[in-house]
């Protein structure tokens, strides 16, 4: 009996054996020796686990476009978006002279066209990339072979009146387009090859935009009057005068810049006398350059109206404004510009204008001469910082003179750039007579022009 069940035992301990071999040769593992740690057989099952899951997180690259097209000399952004990554995100190309590619973060990126023509762009995350077709477009470019000109108002010319196009058309078949802003003053007529001929019909400005695909060049041009001559005065151009047997009617036009032969050049004065007795000048412009008007230059005309040139972005450079220089015109109102330079007015210079009732004097002019508004019904002024000054041997002269203003003046409003306080000393030692005239205005103090 004992022999049997010794028998026995030893059978099932042998079965039993059998049965755990059978059980970790089915899960893949093997026979381990007494050494080996309990869990050894889970940590391969995480491996497992673990390396099914890397299987379906594949790097995705996705850009928001495949093909990018610009034109040369601008910029665009290429967004990205990259899934399953957080690494840096890399742009890059081959294709430097056509285009640059710089990065801004993992997502984006700046692409800049230089110049027409093809390439690509890689964008790189671990070990995935991708790439964007870019194409960069050529501009339309136009240039003129003048920015600026003068011509005179019968079709005569003081400069070569050919404005000339160069360009290099993005498409075969674009032609140059020549428009005036004023064809009253200037006209333009053109050719297949980019040429275009100015005509003046009328004093004044226009604007000659040249067009081409989407380029566009202009240039300012000035019509003078034909009768008008220029000359040089101390190494300046200037008005110098006027054809023989000349009648002007209507406007003159003096303008900023004038052809001498070789170059243009600033206007700079005009002489004495050049308009007087021109009974049919009806209005004149007064270009910017133009710093001094010279005495009696428009003297007994039919001026009714002048206008200097006057703009936010640039300042008038006129500083004098000579005797009777405008004495005997038609003229109702005037404003002088302001300049950063000294003013000085002559004696008389609107000297028996009748019409007159309104004038804006210049912040900078310190004193009024003897008749400056004489013979005049002048109701309105605006005056700036005048003030006393000295004459040569040192003694005090009042901001204005006396005779100033007619006998009769009664001036209605006066408007000051200073305080209340700052008029009483202006008006110290002023002469009884121009006090008398200053006396009836209403005086509107810290002003910055009439009306204002």
């Amino acid at each position: 009996m004992e022999k049997t069940n010794k028998k026995t035992i030893k059978k099932m301990t042998i079965a039993l054996v059998a049965v755990m071999l059978f059980t970790v040769s089915a899960c893949g593992g093997k026979p381990t020796d007494s050494g080996s740690q309990p869990n050894d057989v889970s940590t391969s099952q995480s491996e497992i686990g673990s390396s099914s899951g890397s299987v379906s997180s594949e790097i995705r690259i996705l850009p928001d476009k495949t093909e990018l097209s610009i034109e040369a000399g601008k910029t665009t952004t290429l967004n990205v978006s990259v899934e399953n990554y957080s690494g840096a995100v890399a742009f890059s190309t081959k294709d430097t002279g056509v285009f640059s590619v710089r990065k801004i973060d993992n997502g984006s990126a700046t692409v800049t066209g230089k110049k027409a023509g093809t390439g690509t762009i890689t964008v790189t995350a671990g070990d995935q990339t991708a790439s964007v077709g870019v194409t960069v477009n050529a501009v339309d470019s136009l240039r003129l072979n003048l920015s600026r000109m003068t011509i005179y108002s019968d079709g005569d010319v003081s400069a070569p009146v050919t404005l000339k196009a160069t360009y290099s058309a993005a498409v075969a078949g674009d032609k140059v387009v020549y428009t005036s802003s004023e064809p009253a003053v200037v006209t333009v007529t053109s050719d297949d090859a980019g040429m275009a001929v100015l005509t003046g019909k009328g004093v004044g400005r226009a604007s000659i935009t040249t067009k081409l695909g989407k380029a566009e060049a202009v240039c300012e041009v000035e019509v003078t009057n034909s009768d008008i001559l220029y000359g040089e005065f101390q190494n300046q151009l200037w008005v110098s005068g006027l054809k023989e047997g000349t009648n002007l009617r209507g406007k003159v036009y003096i303008p900023e810049v004038m052809w001498d032969g070789v170059s243009y050049q600033s206007v700079m004065g005009v002489k004495e006398g050049v308009f007087e007795n021109q009974a049919n000048i009806t209005s004149a412009y007064i270009g910017y350059n133009v710093k001094c008007i010279s005495e009696r230059a428009f003297r007994n005309t039919g001026l009714k109206e002048v206008e200097f040139q006057m703009d936010t972005s640039k300042e008038s450079q006129i500083r004098t404004i000579a005797g009777r220089a405008f004495a005997g015109t038609k003229l109702t109102s005037v404003v002088i510009p302001n300049t950063q330079n000294g003013y000085y007015f002559g004696p008389g210079v609107f000297y028996n204008c009748s019409l007159l009732t309104s004038v804006q004097l210049p912040d900078a002019l310190t004193t009024i001469l003897a008749d400056t508004f004489v013979g005049t019904a002048l109701k309105t002024i605006y005056f700036g910082y005048l003030g006393e000054t000295l004459d040569t041997s040192g003694n005090p002269v009042p901001a204005v003179h006396a005779n100033a203003f007619s006998a009769d003046a009664a001036l209605e409003n006066v408007y000051y750039i200073g305080s209340r306080a700052e008029w009483q000393g202006m008006l110290t030692g002023c002469d009884s007579a121009v006090l008398k005239a200053l006396d009836p205005a209403a005086i509107h103090y810290n002003a910055k022009g009439i009306n204002g």
